[in-house]
């Protein structure tokens, strides 16, 4: 990245932004907040806001009542139609955007009203609903003077009792009429006297009685009757409001003949509110503006000359970024590493100055992946599928991920090749190519063993790899001893522990192992490695003194040829290690006797404790061994279903009398259901397990990420593709030529 600074004549400013989108390469700063002394530029955007809402309002009007259908993975990456900037201008300036959004609101509020209207009788109706076996009109249901007439729902076991208690305490002076029942409470009406109203009212309560009000006070001034007549016409009125709701739909459906023009004018006023919110990034004098931003450094030559182009008046210059300034972060890797940058970036870009671990995610995430599918058909199957998706979404992302995963596949293939799986074993023993092919059985303890330790040894050296990695960041920034003593006797012990393993465990097992005359070599650098470690590795000053560091180096030394040499290299040892000890007592740090033991004493303990984190060492180790047992389901999986369909395709017949052609059919839907679920199951899981590995067992050893995202100003699009120059030109010419 370099950071510029672009000058000129305000009267280029605008000519100046839009060239810029056109280009894509820069990414525009604020330098009204980094230069608060320079005048900012304004340029109004409310009109453009407003037009981009008007369009987003119709458009999700005709969403709501006609969505679009999308496949799933044309959700996953749409295919944009292509468009030029010619025909958008031409759209903008001709398209009644006024008409068709006013003529949206006016829908928008019939459909809202009818919509109300209709919770509105369907709310009456639900409240008359329960009176409808009543044969009274509701106008006759109310009080006069001397009779109060009382509504009213009760518990229905709560009924009989509180007729007979009333009808007693009222001395027969209340008739109780029954209408309809509904959630366990009936509905009831009660005839009495007006003087005995608030009498009756307390002692119905206490049996869980419901005082309503009078249905005329609920229903309006045109309904009158009786319930059911009532409820009729409600009936009609409702199927009345849904004929004219219908239509009104139909007729929000009519505007999705503009939706393709909604769309495109949404894309050129999204890019013209894209180029009004640039200019407001500048700043400037009355006549002159004034832009930074940062371009990559490739792309400086193009952005000179495209200016120059537009006018001489432009001046464009390298300038220092600011002491606490971060430039962004672009990733450029070979074709052959590109797609791991999906990986990367899920994780977090690196930082400006980090180290960028694309090129050494690529290949241990296709292994991983490929060995955690391990099977040969669904390695192909993922290889065609991605392949051909390539030819229809063109999208850069996709087209990563899109060649990680044929990456991943074609492991696949090999690892399911060299363990006979096909769509499951099946396969490979009916057919005698594919069973010569098979190098690893799986189904015995000998394969899976040899599986396990192929998993783990490659983990070993991923692992080892992530503190190499650290190693080199280290020297590069000039952290020489920190480097040296901190990871690079870490390695070596790490190194001399993995040669030991690799010599006896295999053995153990009963399989070959690494040759035995490498085991006193090994032997000799784990000892030294963890002396080392131990007297070494400490961290508490970048730059140590010679004199203060020289013993500890020769007690080391003088250790490790005492414990593992014999004759005069283990009496030079044995004679060294308490001269260096003295030498280490004597130019330790610490003004005092007291002071240099605890000196002493707490850097032989940070070293111990960073040997003990080779426990955690064997943990990121024992972690790889996810993939093979991945690997394993995948077959077990693939199997079952090839197992399932073969008892169907015998049980159907024999059980049931049907004819073979039946079972072979429906064992054929269960493989080209379950087969294809299985591979995407399967695949899922690879992709995530051999993530989590890259993250946690790899990144954290070398990588912190932090970096933030380069994002060039451009044109950006939401439904369409905007056509090059080239693709408009040639299309216009194959038009004229056509005619």
């Amino acid at each position: 990245m370099t950071k510029v600074r672009i000058l000129g004549h305000d009267s280029l400013r605008e000519a100046t932004v839009e060239r810029l989108q056109e280009l894509g390469v820069l990414q525009l700063l604020d330098v009204t907040q980094q230069h608060k002394e320079w005048l900012p530029k304004h340029v109004p955007t409310e009109d453009v806001e407003r037009t981009l809402t008007k369009i987003q309002y119709v458009l999700e009007l005709i969403e709501r009542f006609q969505p679009e259908r999308k496949s799933l993975l044309e959700g996953f990456a749409p295919v944009k139609p292509a468009i030029s900037e010619d025909e958008l201008e031409r759209l903008a300036e001709t398209f009644d955007l006024e008409g068709i959004y006013e003529q949206a609101r006016a829908l928008d509020a019939e459909l809202a009203a009818l919509r109300a209207e209709q919770k509105r009788l369907q709310s009456l109706r639900a409240d008359l609903e329960p009176w409808a076996p009543l044969d009274i009109p509701v106008e006759e249901l109310r009080s006069s003077a001397h009779v109060a007439c009382i509504l009213g729902r009760v518990p229905e076991e709560a009924l009989e009792a509180l007729q007979a208690d009333c009808e007693q305490a009222l001395q027969g002076a209340i008739t109780f009429g029954l209408a309809g029942e509904r959630d366990g409470k009936r509905y009831v009406y009660a005839l009495l006297p007006a003087a005995h109203r608030q009498e009756f009212l307390k002692r119905a309560s206490a049996y869980g009685f419901e005082e309503l009000p009078p249905l005329v006070s609920v229903l309006p001034g045109k309904l009158r009757g009786r319930p059911r007549e009532i409820l009729a016409e409600l009936d009609r009125e409702l199927a009345q409001l849904e004929r004219e709701y219908t239509q009104a739909i139909k007729r929000v459906q009519a505007l999705a003949a503009h939706k393709s023009q909604l769309q495109a004018l949404y894309d050129y006023w999204l890019n013209e509110l894209k180029k009004r919110e640039a200019q407001n990034r500048l700043a400037g004098s009355r006549h002159t503006f004034v832009l930074e931003g940062w371009v990559r450094e490739r792309d400086f030559v193009r952005l000179q000359r495209a200016l120059s182009e537009l006018s001489d008046g432009l001046l464009i210059e390298r300038i220092p970024p600011e002491p606490d300034e971060e430039p962004p972060v672009a990733l450029e890797n070979p074709l052959v590493s590109k797609p791991a940058e999906v990986v990367v970036r899920l994780f977090g870009l690196p930082k400006p100055r980090e180290l960028d671990p694309t090129p050494f995610v690529m290949p241990f995430f296709a292994l991983f992946f490929g060995v955690a599918l391990t099977d040969a058909g669904y390695g192909l199957s993922l290889m065609v599928i991605f392949a051909l998706l390539k030819r229809k979404f063109k999208g850069q992302a996709f087209r990563q991920f899109a060649n990680l995963m044929i990456a991943g596949g074609g492991v696949a293939v090999v690892a399911g090749a060299l363990t006979g799986s096909w769509f499951g074993p099946e396969l490979a023993q009916m057919v005698p190519a594919l069973k010569a092919l098979k190098v690893i059985d799986l189904s015995g303890s000998t394969g899976l063993i040899a599986f396990l330790g192929f998993a783990l040894a490659v983990g070993f050296i991923q692992v080892i790899l992530g503190h190499a990695l650290e190693l080199y960041e280290k020297l590069r920034l000039g952290r020489v001893w920190e480097a040296l003593w901190g990871e690079g006797t870490w390695i070596l012990f790490l190194m001399g522990l993995g040669v030991l393993a690799g010599i006896g465990l295999p053995r153990l097992l009963g399989l070959p192992g690494l040759p035995r005359s490498w085991s006193p070599i090994a032997s000799r650098l784990l000892v030294l490695s963890a002396l080392l470690v131990v007297f070494m590795s400490h961290d508490t000053a970048a730059h140590r003194a010679l004199r203060v560091e020289v013993p500890w180096l020769l007690l080391a030394l003088g250790l490790w040829l005492y414990l593992t040499s014999a004759g005069s290299a283990r009496a030079l040892g044995g004679g060294l290690s308490p001269l260096a000890a003295v030498g280490a007592w004597v130019t330790a740090l610490g003004a005092t006797p007291l002071g240099k033991l605890r000196y002493m004493l707490g850097r032989v303990g940070s070293g111990l404790f960073k040997l003990y984190g080779v426990t955690g060492f064997l943990g990121d180790v024992l972690s790889y061994s996810r993939v093979m047992a991945l690997g394993i389901a995948t077959g077990l999986i693939a199997m079952s279903i090839n197992t399932f369909a073969s008892v169907f395709a015998r049980l159907l017949p024999d059980a049931f009398g049907l004819p073979a052609a039946v079972g072979i059919l429906f064992a054929l839907l269960i493989l080209l259901i379950g087969q294809p679920l299985s591979l995407a199951i399967n695949a899922l899981s690879a992709f995530v397990h051999s993530a989590r590995l890259q993250y946690v067992e790899f990144f954290t050893k070398f990588y912190e990420s932090g970096g933030q995202p380069f994002r060039p100003f451009a044109r950006e699009t939401v439904y369409y593709e905007l056509k090059s120059e080239e693709q408009h030109a040639s299309q216009r010419d194959g038009g004229e030529s056509s005619r």
